[in-house]
């Protein structure tokens, strides 16, 4: 969530940065926007459950959010959202949760080695694994796709699909901040009137 958070600001501030208004993103139509606050609130909700229970109401709230972005394909960006999206729900189908790698956890700097051992039963400080989440292991057949890239700076552990969305989500703030570019028929230059009785230009 962290890291989305700061894609989300990093897409507002270059948008800032470079000309654009923050009065801009009222002017754009955002559709379903109840689908974004329940979507939010399964994620949230997840993080509390364990097992299975977590996995399915994660993957309801990434219906919820993929749903939304379906709904608002037409703002710039908003496909990387779906595909960012569509990715991490594959790897928690497939591997009934997220598996997150050992060596990237300690690389984030959210645990020692000695501490990795633990994270599937984690204690005061050492809450890394919680909700779907759980330590990768041998059966899981998406590690690759999964959380494996650590992000110290942010505290985090993020998956590929994580990447996507979050460009997504720069590349949606960023264009939310730009005037909306009218269509193409609208700009095109309108013939003056002719006045009753004014001969045709040849």
């Amino acid at each position: 969530m962290g890291f989305a958070l700061v894609a989300l600001a990093a897409g507002l501030a270059l948008g800032l940065a470079t000309g654009g208004r923050l009065a801009n993103i009222g002017r754009r139509p955002v559709r379903a926007w109840p689908l974004l606050g329940l979507g939010l609130v399964a994620d949230l909700a997840a993080a509390h459950l364990t097992g299975l229970g977590a996995v399915v109401v994660v993957l309801l709230g990434y219906g919820f959010l993929m749903a939304f972005a379906l709904a608002n394909l037409g703002l710039t960006g908003m496909s990387l959202v779906v595909v960012g999206l569509a990715l991490n729900a594959l790897v928690m189908s497939v591997d009934t949760g997220m598996p997150v790698r050992g060596p990237a956890v300690v690389a984030a700097g959210l645990a020692t080695p000695a501490q990795v051992a633990r994270l599937d039963h984690p204690g005061p400080g050492l809450e890394v694994v919680d909700g779907p989440h759980h330590l990768a292991r041998a059966a899981d057949g998406l590690v690759a796709l999964s959380d494996t890239i650590p992000f110290a700076p942010f505290g985090e552990v993020v998956s590929f699909g994580d990447l996507i969305l979050a460009v997504g989500l720069a590349d949606v703030a960023f264009n939310l901040t730009r005037p909306r570019r009218r269509p193409a028929h609208a700009r095109r230059r309108r013939l003056p009137l002719r006045l009753e009785g004014q001969p045709s230009p040849r």
